[in-house]
Order: C-alpha cells, then structure tokens, then sequence
C-alpha cells in the first residue's frame, strides 16, 4: 500500500495563511472598523511566526515515540490559531463601544467578546464552530501521524522549519522594534532577543540620579524652572486637618463618561458623579499617565510612569503616609492571585507599595461568599469596609485606597444594582451604561455612609487610566479622550487648593496628585517623584498658554490658531484647554 504523505509541515502552513488570509478578508470587508495597512496585521502573524510556540510544536516531531508531547504540541497549536482568529473576529468590533475619531459619543449597541451571535448571525456562528471543530480533528489526526512517523528526512525538516521560523521572527521584531502604532502580542518578540533584555535589564544600574545632571549651570537650572521642567513647592500653609484620606481609583473611567461632561452619556447613568462633581472640587484637565492597571496605580501612588516587573519597594504615597502616622488600607475589586499580569498580585504588591493591610477579592469572598465572576467583585463590598474601617477607628489616622472594577470591558461584573439599572429605558439593554450606573449608585450609597466623617475626611475620586487606550492610539490627532476625572470632596474644601464647587482648569496628571496631596499635608515629596503641585502649571501648560500650537497628523505638519474655530483642531482645542 502507498504510504500517505505527512500532512503536518502543511499543517502548520496553513495556519499561518488562514490567519494572513483571514485579516485580509475582514478589512476588504470591514475598512472601517479594521483598516488594511501593509503591515497585514503584523500582531496576529507574528504571533504564529514566533520561533517559541512553533518551536515546540516542531520538537515534538523529533520525538516521534513521545505521543504525550505529540498531543499537547497539536493543542498548543490550536490555541494559538484560536487565540488569533477569536481576536480578528470578536475583539476589534466587541471594544468599540465608545467613538473617539470625531467625537466622543456612545455608539447604539455596546457589546462585548461574548455576543457573537448578534454581532455575525447564527449561521456564522455555527459554521466557525464547527470549522473549528473539523480544524482539530484535522490538526490533532496529522500532527499524530506524522510525529509518529519514523523517516531519515524528518529532523532535517524540522530544522529547516525552526530557522526559517527565528529568521521570520527576528524580521519581524526588526520591523516592529520603532513601530509603536500597534501594540505587539506577548510572544511576538524572538525567544533570543527576550532573554537579551533580561540580562542587560539585570546588569543596568538602577541608581541612575533623578532630575538634571549636576554639572548643570545656575542660569540652565533657572530656565529649567521658568519652564517647568525642575519641580517647586509652593509657599508652605498650615497642613491640611483630615485624619482620613481614601482614594477611589475607578476602573476605566474617562471623564466623558459623565453627563456633565458629556451629553451624549444619559444622565440616569452617572447622577451621583454629576453631583460630586458640583458638589466637591473638580479638576477638568487631568490626565491618565499609563495603563493598565497596575501602571496606572503605580502613577497614582508612587508619581512614577512605569516600573520594572521585579522592582522592590519605591517611596509612595503609602509609605509617606505611614511615616506621617496613617494607618494604609489598600482594598481592590480583583483576586491577589491572579496570574493573568504577573506584576498585579498581592505579593508584589506588598513588595512594592508596602501598606499596612491589604485585601483583595478573596478576603471579601470569605466574609460574603464566593462571587463566580472571573473578573472581580463589585465595589460595593470595598465601600462597606471602607466605612467599617472608619468606624472601628474613631480617633485613628487612615488612608485608603480602593481599586474598583465595574466599569472593565466586557462590563458583565454582576452587582446588586444591575437589575435595578437594567430597568431604566434609557439605559436598558447597554451593558455599559448598565456598568456604569452600577458603579455610580454604588458610589452613591458610599457617599451616604461617609456623610458623618466629611468633617476630618478627604475623598479622593479619580481613575486608574482612561479607557481610550488601544491599538490605534497614536493615530488619534489628539488627546483629549485621555481625560479622566479628579474630585475632591469634604466638608471644609481642600484648603490651599480650591473650595468646594469650583473647579480647576490647570493641566495635570496622575503623577501630579500624589506630589499634590504630599505639599498639602505638608510632608517631604521623595525625590523619585515624577510629578509637580498641581497648583505650579509644568512645561506642558505653559507651551500650551501660547498662541499657536503645533500638531502632527498623517497628513502634514499644520500651525493651529487659538481663535480659528472653523477648524477641527480649533474646536477641539476650545474643548482642551477652555479659556
């Protein structure tokens, strides 16, 4: 009997043309929602030419008697292909919820990855799963047959396949390394070139001196100052007299999501941000520094815009505070375990913030039971505890921080308010206006509960980063989707920064509050601090005071007056920096 030809070389081809072919297909059909460009999806096919999950899956083959190793390399595969496909067909259109190219403004439907079946039909639906089921009997039956194979010719095949796979990747990390418009996947760089950085990120001296050279001239010092780029202090005042501080940093919240910025968000969906916003004093132009979470924590806390995955204790806002005589609470909405990010967990939390009580999703599940939902649970239960902590320590000095997650992508958090948001017209059948109003009556009921202690306590409601952050973010001709909201609320205003019901107009950001908080209370800022007082505008304001701004776009270099507001950039910039 003539014997069969291997299947699985072919295999493995075919899945790097069904993803190539795939991404093809959707922006001929799809322009919008997905543009062509000659990279032809770099992300996606890098992913598949990465020397390191392929070269496992080719290992295998050279370990043809090993059927354990066979199977779980033909898995493998599957994932990855799957991982791709789900990507191109679910993930661009489920996170477009919320329109940013022309103005900000909530799209009719907000769906998320789970919907596929209204967003492509059922005969779409049942044709990808059952193409995807015959795509792994077909995998799993020739990646078998051919490493169980046993042909002279196989090994030099193998190692054909593996260099062609590193040269491949290594071109494509080379065409990617200054491309920063696309966010590359997480196997997208080459197994040698990751391994390179860690050796050189592990020999790098991590006492490199903060702010400018010392060298540097008395007159260069000065124009640095007159430009920003040195931080002040203001004149001191007496320090600020609350004995309680608590930092709510909401997930993924712009500050066009509330109606008072925004008309196009219904006003039933944020009543209670709206009112605080009166109410308390509120920053107009502040601005996320990073994402994700961790980064935009670490922003918020330690004024810095990144950090290194094993990085060990920095100043911040929790070890200054300790010191001034606070006790620090830090309690989030997500699991301590999570391994999703490697840098989010409890212990390096601990390791790097350092507070004095930590409790994350599996501290309120053993008070409250556990909650089936994989991204967290709602903040109702942090607030709770939050005011728990404040009576259960009348005469003690705290801060706290609260980390909430509501309001994350796909929205499908379940609380004891959905139902009752659901019921709304305007907002019945959005899940992220659903979302929304969950967080803000959660929010509410908070604000209830805190009344008594407004006296000697300073509420501080901000976000851990916008939620405009994708992979067409530089391609935006500006950043005003990047505004996320800053309040301050107590009984007595902040002394020194504003009385409740006004606002402030200054630019900032969120490397600026913690440099903020420090000079009101009246503490030394670490010298790792990034940011300025919010009260002494930073290079950024004072360029943008000019007349003329110059901006960058895909089409050419332009100088945009501040009083022609015929133009787009014209109307956005009254929008930006309002006089």
């Amino acid at each position: 009997e003539r014997e069969r030809p291997d299947r699985y070389p072919l295999c493995l081809a075919a899945c790097v043309a069904l993803v190539a072919c795939l991404r093809l297909c959707l922006a001929l059909f799809f322009p919008e929602q997905i543009p062509l460009s000659w990279k032809i999806e770099r992300v996606a096919l890098g992913t598949l030419l990465d020397c390191g999950p392929l070269f496992v899956c080719s290992l295998a083959a050279l370990f043809w008697k090993t059927r354990l190793l066979s199977i779980l390399s033909a898995f493998w595969l599957l994932i990855i292909l799957f991982w791709n496909a789900a990507n191109c067909f679910l993930i661009h259109t489920a996170r477009r919820i919320i329109d940013y190219d022309i103005l900000l403004q909530v799209l009719p439907e907000a769906r998320h990855a789970l919907d596929a079946l209204p967003e492509y039909g059922i005969i779409v639906v049942v044709a990808g799963v059952a193409g995807t089921a015959a795509l792994t009997v077909w995998l799993f039956r020739s990646q078998r047959r051919f490493a169980l194979r046993q042909s002279k010719r196989v090994p030099a095949v193998i190692l054909l396949l593996i260099i062609a796979l590193f040269s491949l990747s290594t071109g494509y990390y080379c065409a990617t390394r200054y491309d920063m418009d696309r966010r590359r996947g997480w196997m997208s760089i080459p197994a040698w070139k990751s391994a390179w950085e860690i050796w050189y990120d592990r020999q790098e001296s991590r006492s490199a001196p903060v702010g400018p050279p010392r060298e540097a001239l008395a007159a260069d010092r000065l124009a640095m100052a007159a430009l920003g780029l040195l931080r002040t202090s203001p004149p001191p005042g007496p320090p600020l007299p609350f004995r309680n501080i608590i930092l709510v940093a909401v997930e993924s919240l712009n500050l066009e999501f509330l109606h008072k910025y925004n008309g196009t968000i219904p006003a039933e969906a944020t009543p209670h941000f709206d009112a605080l916003a009166g109410r308390g004093l509120a920053c107009r132009n502040f601005y996320t520094s990073a994402a994700p979470t961790a980064r935009g924590l670490h922003a918020l806390l330690a004024s810095r815009l990144s950090y290194d995955d094993d990085q060990g204790s920095a100043p911040n806002l929790f070890t200054s505070l300790e010191r001034a005589g606070f006790t620090s609470y830090y309690l989030s909405a997500v699991s301590g375990r999570w391994g999703h990010f490697i840098d989010s967990g409890r212990a390096a939390f601990a390791r790097r913030y350092s507070p004095s009580h930590i409790r994350f999703r599996e501290y309120f599940e053993d008070k409250v039971g556990d909650i089936n939902e994989k991204w967290g649970i709602e903040s109702g239960y942090l607030f709770e505890d939050a005011l728990e902590i404040l009576r259960s320590r009348p005469g003690g000095k705290n801060f706290i921080v609260i980390s909430t997650i509501e309001t994350h992508a796909p929205y499908t958090t379940p609380t004891r308010e959905n139902e009752a948001c659901a019921r709304i017209p305007v907002l019945a059948g959005n899940t992220f206006f659903i979302a929304l109003c969950a967080q803000d009556r959660a929010l509410g009921h908070f604000l209830r509960g805190l009344e008594p202690y407004l006296d000697d306590t300073l509420l501080i409601i901000t976000a851990d980063h916008s939620a405009t952050h994708g992979a067409r973010y530089t391609q935006r001709p500006d950043f005003a989707p990047d505004r996320i909201p800053l309040i301050f609320l107590s009984r007595r205003g902040v002394p020194g920064l504003g009385g409740n019901g006004q606002e402030i107009t200054r630019y900032c950001s969120q490397i600026d509050l913690s440099v903020t908080l420090l000079d009101l209370l009246g503490l030394p800022v670490p010298p790792t601090f990034m940011g300025n007082d919010i009260r002494l505008k930073n290079v950024g304001c004072s360029l943008l005071e000019r007349k003329t701004v110059r901006f960058v776009d895909a089409q050419a270099e332009r100088l945009f007056d501040r009083k022609d507001t015929t133009s787009v950039m014209g109307r956005w910039f009254q929008l930006y920096y309002p006089r």
